[in-house]
C-alpha cells in the first residue's frame, strides 16, 4: 500500500516522496503557498459553507459567487503582469498564455502587443467579458483596452473604481453590462479574525461607502 501524504489529517496517497505529499498538498507546495486543508469537492447539495450566506452550495461547498471569489482569491482571474487583464492560463506562475510564453522562451515580460482596434470597437475574450478600445481613457489598462462592466460601474460612481472593487454580473451573464445587471462587490477583508482586526476594518469599510450605501449596488 501507498503512503500517505504526510500533512496532518490528509488521506491521500503520497505523490512527491520527496516531501512525502500527496498531488494537491505537493501543488500547494510547488506555488509557494502555505499548506493547508484541502476543500471537499463533488459537494452538490447542502448550504454554502461561506459565513452567513444561506445560498445552496454547488462547487467545492460553496454557492456560486462564493466560489467564484474564492478561486479569484486563490488564483487570480487576470495576469500577474502589471496591467496584464488576460486570464491566467498557466496557474503555477499566474501568467496568461502569451506571458506564459514569453517566459519559457527566456524573454524579460513585457506588454502584449495587441491589434490595434478603433476607438469604442467593443469585443468579446474567451472568458465572455466584453472589452473596450479607450486609448484615450485613463482608466483603461496599459495595452489601451478596459471592461466594459467595469466601464459602466465607473461612470455610475462617477469615480474610477479602486483596487479592492470588482464589478459582478447578478445573472451570470457575462456580457450584460446594464447597470441594472451589476453590483459592486468589494475584496477588502480583515487580514486575521481577531475582534480589533474586524473592528478596523468595518471602519475603514464606513470610511469609504458612507453608513448610508443606498444605490443598491454594493454587495460586500
Amino acid at each position: 500500500m501507498n503512503p500517505t501524504c504526510s500533512f496532518s489529517g490528509c488521506e491521500k496517497s503520497e505523490f512527491n516522496r520527496k516531501h512525502g505529499l500527496c498531488s494537491s498538498h505537493y501543488h500547494q507546495h510547488k506555488i509557494g503557498k502555505q499548506l493547508a486543508p484541502l476543500r471537499p469537492h463533488g459537494k452538490r447539495s447542502g448550504i454554502c459553507q461561506s459565513e452567513f450566506c444561506t445560498m445552496t452550495a454547488s462547487a467545492s461547498g460553496m454557492c456560486k459567487a462564493h466560489y467564484e471569489i474564492d478561486r479569484d482569491r486563490r488564483y487570480g482571474r487576470s495576469c500577474s503582469f502589471q496591467a496584464c487583464e488576460k486570464p491566467v492560463s498557466n496557474v503555477s506562475f499566474l501568467l496568461c498564455a502569451g506571458h506564459n510564453q514569453q517566459r519559457i522562451k527566456g524573454k524579460n515580460l513585457t506588454a502584449l502587443r495587441m491589434r490595434r482596434r478603433p476607438e469604442g470597437y467593443r469585443w468579446h475574450d474567451d472568458d465572455g467579458y466584453v472589452y473596450i478600445a479607450a486609448r484615450n481613457d485613463p482608466r483603461s489598462n496599459v495595452n489601451g483596452y478596459i471592461f466594459e462592466h467595469r466601464l459602466v460601474m465607473s461612470d455610475f460612481l462617477g469615480r474610477p473604481l479602486l483596487p479592492m472593487e470588482n464589478v459582478h454580473h447578478k445573472n451570470g451573464v457575462k456580457d450584460d453590462n446594464q447597470i441594472a445587471n451589476l453590483e459592486l462587490w468589494t475584496r477588502s477583508q480583515p487580514s486575521g479574525q481577531r475582534v480589533v482586526d474586524k473592528v478596523a476594518w468595518a471602519k475603514e469599510i464606513l470610511a469609504t461607502y458612507g453608513e448610508d450605501f443606498s444605490s443598491g449596488v454594493l454587495v460586500g
